[in-house]
Parts: C-alpha cells; sequence; structure tokens
C-alpha cells in the first residue's frame, strides 16, 4: 500500500469526515484510511499537528481503528494462508520427486518388459522348431513302424 492521502478530499468528491459528517476541506488537515478510503478530520480521529507530520513520511500507513482490527484479522489469515501455500509448495516437492521417479521406474519397467517379450518370441519360436523336429522324428518312426509291419506281414506270409 501506498502512505496515506493527506489533505483534503478532491473538489470533485467533496468527501465528509466520517466522524462529524462536515465536509473535510482544503484547508483543513485531513487523512485517508488505506483500507475503507474513507475521510477523517485529524481532530476527529486524535491525530496531532506532530502525527500528521510524520505521516506526511514515506512508508507510514494509517487505517482507521476499526479497519485496523480488521485488517489485524487479515493479516492473521493471509500469514496462516502463507504457513499452508509454503506446506503445500513443499508437499508437491516430494509428489513431483515420487512421480519422476515413478517416470523413470516405469521407463525401466517398460525396457523390462519389451526384454520379456523379445525372449517370450524367441521361446516360442524355439518350441516351435522342437515341436516340427518332433513331428518329424515321429513321422520317421511311424513309416519306420509301418516298414516293420510290412516286413513282418511279408515274412509271415512267406512262412
Amino acid at each position: 500500500m501506498s502512505r496515506p492521502r493527506l489533505g483534503s478530499a478532491s473538489k470533485e468528491t467533496e468527501e465528509k469526515c466520517k466522524t462529524c459528517d462536515l465536509k473535510v476541506s482544503r484547508k483543513d488537515k485531513g487523512i485517508q484510511c488505506e483500507i475503507c478510503q474513507g475521510w477523517w478530520h485529524c481532530r476527529c480521529v486524535n491525530i496531532n499537528e506532530e502525527a500528521y507530520e510524520i505521516l506526511n513520511l514515506e512508508n507510514i500507513h494509517w487505517f482507521r481503528s476499526a479497519c485496523n482490527f480488521g485488517m489485524g484479522r487479515i493479516l492473521l489469515t493471509l500469514t496462516k494462508l502463507v504457513l499452508k501455500q509454503s506446506k503445500l509448495e513443499g508437499e508437491m516437492k516430494i509428489i513431483t520427486v515420487d512421480v519422476s521417479d515413478t517416470k523413470s521406474k516405469n521407463e525401466k519397467t517398460d525396457i523390462v518388459l519389451e526384454n520379456m517379450k523379445s525372449h517370450n518370441s524367441k521361446l516360442a519360436e524355439d518350441i516351435n522348431k522342437m515341436k516340427m523336429e518332433i513331428d518329424k522324428q515321429f513321422v520317421r518312426m511311424v513309416e519306420e513302424l509301418t516298414d516293420v509291419r510290412c516286413k513282418m506281414a511279408d515274412t509271415k506270409s512267406d512262412m
């Protein structure tokens, strides 16, 4: 916030003092609350000449009592929000690291899965080759058995 507006309200608005309900004119020493934007005569809010001059310095803020009380509650709430935000940001950092770790593990798992698929494919090929070889041997054995039966049948008929 900027420093409080001192002096008098502008001619266009012709603001009234929120305490005495009289205009805050150019000749009056007036002050504006930075929160509610209302105007007061310095005498109506017990601001003496010395305090008025100090308020003219840079970075000095003025709030009327009721706004100051409300501002205290707002500042307390803001402080709590900042703490909660800091906590959430810390948790987000942890979650971000966890997500990154999980992505890395997933990538490694995908590589292992692809290797397993490749091995399974090779195993399936090997099993098919073995099956074909067994089938060939089976056919040969059947043929040999058929030949043996035929020879036995021929030998029987010759006798």
